[in-house]
């Protein structure tokens, strides 16, 4: 899920990460402890577990109930987070949600940003895909919202988090085989309120 960086100074924590996984949200403050007791920083980069036009996972399907009963929730207990498996069915893919995250880089709010949109999906139940949730969000941690809706909008982001952008593309953390209706989904990634049209 993450590596650390030695050679810098002060050295660095990189995490590479997606908002669809339950993972990411448990081990955000272990994160964030063990780099201030290394007085080092915290860098957040996207890794999308299944990017448009892979079809993404379904909450009614048997893997993630599975999963979520033998790993996700025992890990959630002993670390006192509170999660539950989100109902939005299928789920979204996060290309719009990491362009958002690039905006509230530039704007000094990616951490926030970044907890606000994991914490959303996992204890909220929102769908994250969706614009409109996004700019709450947004909104709820000190961003303009009129100007960050206009920045997904007009896919002003996309260039630096699509696919020509220098980042990975297959499986970044945790558990992710979909189920075999998952994997055979004809509907997923086809609507604005999962994949919007790169």
């Amino acid at each position: 899920m993450w590596i650390g960086r030695g050679d810098i100074n002060p050295p660095e924590v990189v995490v590479y990460f997606d908002y669809v996984c339950p993972y990411c949200l448990l081990a955000e403050d272990a994160v964030k402890t063990a780099a201030a007791d290394a007085g080092a920083t915290v860098t957040w980069r996207p890794y999308e577990l299944r990017p448009h036009p892979n079809p993404t996972l379904r909450p009614e399907d048997e893997y993630l109930p599975r999963v979520w009963r033998s790993s996700v929730h025992p890990m959630a207990e002993r670390l006192g987070v509170p999660v539950k498996l989100p109902t939005v069915s299928p789920q979204p893919c996060t290309h719009l949600p990491f362009e958002g995250a690039l905006f509230a880089e530039e704007h000094g709010r990616a951490e926030e940003y970044h907890g606000a949109v994991l914490r959303a999906f996992f204890q909220r139940d929102l769908d994250i895909g969706r614009p409109e949730v996004l700019r709450d969000l947004a909104a709820e941690v000190g961003l303009d919202a009129g100007e960050f809706a206009d920045a997904p909008a007009e896919r002003r982001y996309e260039r630096r988090h699509g696919p020509g952008s220098p980042r990975p593309w297959r499986r970044a953390c945790g558990p992710s085989r979909p189920s075999t209706s998952a994997r055979t989904a004809s509907r997923a990634c086809r609507t604005p309120t999962n994949c919007a049209k790169r």
